[in-house]
C-alpha cells in the first residue's frame, strides 16, 4: 500500500511514490496520518532502510523525501498524532535518546528543524524577532530541568525594562514545566528606544536586548 494522488480522473490517478518497494500488502506498512501543511503533505511512513518515520511531499516522486530519520538506521520513531499549529507540525515520535516524546517539524526536507520540544535539559532564552520592530515581536525561551526542580515545574519570569531598568511589562510570571515556549510582546504604547528583556527561572537568569524603532 503506497501513496497516490488524484484529481478525480482516471488518467489522474496515479502513483506518487513507491516507498516501501515489493508486491506485499501489510496494512501496517501504509502511508498515514497524511497532514497538510505549508502547500505540502506530511505524513508517516515505513520504508525499508528506516522503518517508520515522518515524511514529506509536493506530490511529485522526486518531492516525497523522509524529513527525518528520528531513531536512526531500521529502528522507527512510529510519528503519531500529527497537528498543525503556527505552521508547525507537532507529533509524538520515538527516538533512543528521549523514548515516546513530543517533536516538532517545519516540514522542511531532511529535517532541518525537526526535534524534541519536551523536557528539554537546558534553559534558554532567544533573540526577539523581528528586531528592531514596532509594534509587536516574538520572544521564545526554554524552561529546562533546573535544579531540584528537574522533574517538575519552575517559578519563571520575563520582564521588560528600559534603559534606566525600569520594570516596563511583566510578559511571564508563573510556574511552567520543562518545555519551550513562546510570547507576544507589544510595545504600542512605548517610544523609541533600547529595551532588555529577562528571564529568571529558579536561580538562572538570561538577559536579551530589543529595540523600538518607531
Amino acid at each position: 500500500m503506497e501513496l497516490w494522488k488524484t484529481d478525480g480522473t482516471t488518467a489522474g490517478t496515479v502513483l506518487v511514490k513507491d516507498i516501501d518497494p515489493g508486491s506485499a500488502i501489510d496494512a501496517g506498512l501504509f502511508p498515514y496520518a497524511l497532514t497538510s501543511l505549508n502547500g505540502a503533505l506530511v505524513f508517516s511512513a515505513t520504508s525499508p532502510s528506516s522503518g517508520r518515520e515522518l515524511w514529506g511531499s509536493d506530490g511529485t516522486s522526486a518531492g516525497t523525501v523522509m524529513l527525518a530519520d528520528i531513531w536512526p538506521g531500521d529502528g522507527a520513531s512510529s510519528p503519531t498524532n500529527l497537528t498543525v499549529m503556527n505552521n508547525k507540525i507537532y507529533f509524538a515520535a520515538s527516538d533512543p535518546a528521549h523514548g515516546n516524546e513530543l517533536w516538532v517539524s517545519d516540514g522542511l526536507a531532511l529535517g532541518v528543524a525537526t526535534q524534541p520540544i519536551s523536557r528539554p535539559d537546558r534553559f534558554s532564552l532567544e533573540h526577539n524577532y523581528p528586531n528592531p520592530f514596532n509594534p509587536s515581536t516574538v520572544i521564545e525561551y526554554t524552561v529546562g530541568g533546573i535544579g531540584h526542580q528537574a522533574s517538575g515545574f519552575s517559578d519563571v519570569r520575563l520582564v521588560v525594562y528600559d534603559l534606566l531598568g525600569r520594570e516596563v511589562s511583566v510578559l511571564v510570571n508563573e510556574r511552567k514545566a520543562p518545555g519551550a515556549y513562546e510570547v507576544k510582546f507589544d510595545a504600542a504604547g512605548l517610544s523609541s528606544g533600547v529595551y532588555f528583556y529577562r528571564l529568571q527561572a529558579g536561580s538562572s537568569g538570561l538577559t536579551r536586548k530589543m529595540v523600538v524603532l518607531k
